[in-house]
C-alpha cells in the first residue's frame, strides 16, 4: 500500500490516522471537498519575470492570456497560456497552458515545445504558489 497523499502528494505513512481519511491528509480532503471546480489565478501577469538563472542564461516568462478552446469531445475549456524563452537559446520558446477545471486538487498543465507536446497535472497549491510555479517553468525552459 502506498502511503502518499493523493492530493498534496506527500507522505503520510508517519501521520497519526486521526489525521488521515485512507492515506490522504484530512486537511486535504476537507480542503478539496470545498474548494470550487476551476482554477482562479489572480494577476497572473505577475507571474511575468526576466530571470537570471545560475548558469547566467537569461529566462523570460510573459503570460499571454486567459484562453477559451474546445476538446475531442466538443466541450469547451479555459486555460492560462504563458511562453517563455531562453534568450542564449533565441528561438527555443515553451509554452504552458494551465487549464482551470480542477480535479482531485490538480490542474492539467501542458508544456509544448518544439518536438510536440507534453500532458502533465500539477496540484493546485504549486500552481497558486508563484515563486513555485516560476521555478517548474524555469526548470521545463531549461530541459529544452
Amino acid at each position: 500500500m502506498s502511503w502518499t497523499c493523493q492530493y498534496c502528494g506527500k507522505d503520510t505513512k508517519w501521520i497519526d490516522v486521526d489525521y488521515l481519511v485512507g492515506t490522504d491528509h484530512l486537511q486535504c480532503v476537507l480542503e478539496n471537498s470545498k474548494m470550487k471546480t476551476k482554477l482562479k489565478i489572480t494577476n497572473p501577469e505577475k507571474i511575468n519575470s526576466k530571470n537570471i538563472c545560475l548558469d547566467k542564461s537569461i529566462i523570460e516568462i510573459t503570460y499571454m492570456g486567459l484562453n477559451a478552446s474546445v476538446n475531442a469531445d466538443n466541450e469547451t475549456y479555459t486555460l492560462y497560456k504563458f511562453i517563455a524563452n531562453n534568450h542564449t537559446k533565441l528561438l527555443d520558446n515553451v509554452i504552458f497552458e494551465i487549464h482551470t477545471n480542477i480535479i482531485n486538487n490538480k490542474v492539467q498543465f501542458n508544456i509544448w515545445r518544439e518536438g510536440g507536446v507534453e500532458l502533465n497535472s500539477l496540484p493546485v497549491n504549486v500552481i497558486r504558489d508563484r515563486n513555485e510555479l516560476i521555478n517548474r517553468m524555469i526548470a521545463e525552459v531549461k530541459k529544452a
